[in-house]
């Protein structure tokens, strides 16, 4: 299980930039579900390695910007968790 806890922490780095990209394309008019679907799939896996305050952090961003549950808007700006989110991931990145 180590093995493959490390082989997640390794992927950090590429989920980041992943997420970067899907917020800079959603802060220039993109759609936010490529964002969203990203927070998701990481709030899971996240929880599942035992990384809570990343998993809590991108679940409360997915919340946040999946326009079926905030109703289409979103309701504070998001740009400074996500910051915090994509440093948080390259911090537990270099950690492995």
């Amino acid at each position: 299980m180590a093995a493959v806890a490390a082989k997640f922490r390794a992927s950090l780095e590429s989920k980041a930039n992943e997420i970067e990209a899907a917020e800079k394309a959603r802060a220039d008019g993109a759609s936010a579900l490529p964002l969203v679907a990203s927070l998701h799939k990481l709030a899971g896996s996240a929880g599942f390695y035992a990384e809570t305050e990343i998993a809590n952090l991108a679940a409360d961003l997915e919340c946040r910007l999946d326009p079926a549950r905030n109703g289409g808007s979103v309701t504070r700006p998001v740009a400074p968790d996500i910051e915090h989110l994509v440093t948080l991931l390259r911090t537990r990145a270099s950690e492995s």
